[in-house]
């Protein structure tokens, strides 16, 4: 693989890795990042450094009143929410897989590559669009740009003929061809590291020794639980300051179960990873011992060694029991965070991924909308 260039400070092999999907032909691997807090365990502070320098590559000169960010599902609704919040943009959302009220919707559009393809902008906003110059859409990875063409023309009709797009990544694997048709479209892009042939990559075969993923037994186990409630939701549009608001208190609420020196792992679930992120930053700014990823819809083959993921715990959806799920590389620790915010979590979901989770305390921040 051919770095061009790498602005994220840390050692690009440090960063990433190459992991084999489950089951996708079109396309057979995928770049797993080992900082964005979604596959693998990592410090959250380093996280949101890692999505601050992302946001410092963007050059945009005009009033944050006019910047409407879009973060993509599920791997970057957290990067799209901190970029939103370094700009200072009018407003932060992000796609969803998830359904909302139909009247609701406000683009439908397909990431063709996608184990799940679907991909839809629903806002409860009239004005979410208004008085908005610059669109900033944000994923962890661009590699053709497809997407992003086919959310453009999805959104024709709902923005200003003059809005300015931009294509906001943290790997751009873009071919010449591929960053003229951007060029040409006038969409400008913004990265961290610039990585030459990817599609290349993404299908060649992998050598590794593969592992075989843990099909747990469900267990109901004791969990605390926290209710806490915000008044927007992020797949509708919020304004930044009033995500970190609410990102604030419910890092306060958790800090209170919480010892300073203890081992603990906060756990976002598929599109809800930003409240987990920060909150689990929080703590260890208060001298705890975290780590924090999500769980997520990506279905990747666990190998053993010099490989990005070594273990994987089938589950089923806390937002819909007949959807597949994953969280890879549980460790033991002294107390698990889960943050969600499913309407009605499955109860045999939830026993599912409480059965994987070896903790001696469970808090399970439900949120409310």
């Amino acid at each position: 693989m051919d770095i061009v260039h790498n602005f994220s400070g840390l050692p690009t092999e440090e960063l990433f890795g190459l992991a084999q999907r489950e089951n996708n032909s079109k396309r057979l691997n995928l770049l797993v990042n080992r900082f964005q807090a979604k596959h693998v365990p990592c410090d959250p502070v380093k996280s949101l450094a890692l999505f601050d320098a992302l946001a410092e590559q963007i050059k945009i000169t005009d009033d944050p009143d006019s910047i409407l960010v879009i973060g993509f599902a599920e791997t970057a609704t957290a990067i799209g929410a901190q970029v939103a919040v370094k700009l200072g943009a009018e407003y932060y959302i992000h796609t969803t897989r998830e359904d909302f009220p139909v009247e609701y919707l406000c683009a439908d559009f397909s990431e063709e590559h996608s184990h799940a393809s679907a991909q839809r902008l629903y806002t409860d906003k009239s004005d979410l669009f208004e008085g908005i110059r610059h669109i900033v859409f944000v994923d962890d990875e661009l590699t053709t740009g497809k997407t992003i063409i086919n959310f453009i023309r999805a959104l024709s009709g709902k923005v200003a003929g003059d809005v300015k797009y931009h294509a906001v990544c943290i790997v751009n694997g873009q071919n010449d061809e591929n960053s003229r048709i951007f060029s040409d479209m006038g969409i400008d892009v913004a990265y961290l590291v610039k990585i030459e042939d990817t599609l290349t990559d993404m299908n060649t075969p992998l050598d590794f020794i593969k592992e075989q993923p843990v099909k747990p037994i469900p267990v109901n186990k004791g969990y605390e639980l926290i209710e806490i409630r915000c008044q927007r939701d992020a797949r509708l549009g919020i304004k930044p300051d009033e995500y970190i608001s609410f990102c604030q208190e419910a890092a306060g609420c958790v800090e209170k179960y919480i010892t300073p020196g203890t081992k603990v792992d906060v756990i976002g679930t598929e599109e809800f990873m930003f409240p987990a992120i920060f909150a689990a930053a929080r703590l260890q700014k208060n001298g705890v011992q975290v780590t924090c990823h999500s769980t997520t819809r990506s279905p990747i083959v666990p190998g053993k060694g010099n490989y990005p993921l070594h273990r994987r715990y089938d589950l089923t959806s806390l937002y819909e029991k007949d959807r597949r799920t994953f969280i890879y590389d549980l460790a033991p620790c002294d107390a698990a965070v889960v943050m969600c915010d499913s309407r009605d979590i499955p109860p045999e979901s939830l026993d599912l991924l409480m059965t994987c989770i070896d903790a001696k305390k469970i808090l399970l921040v439900k949120v409310l909308y």
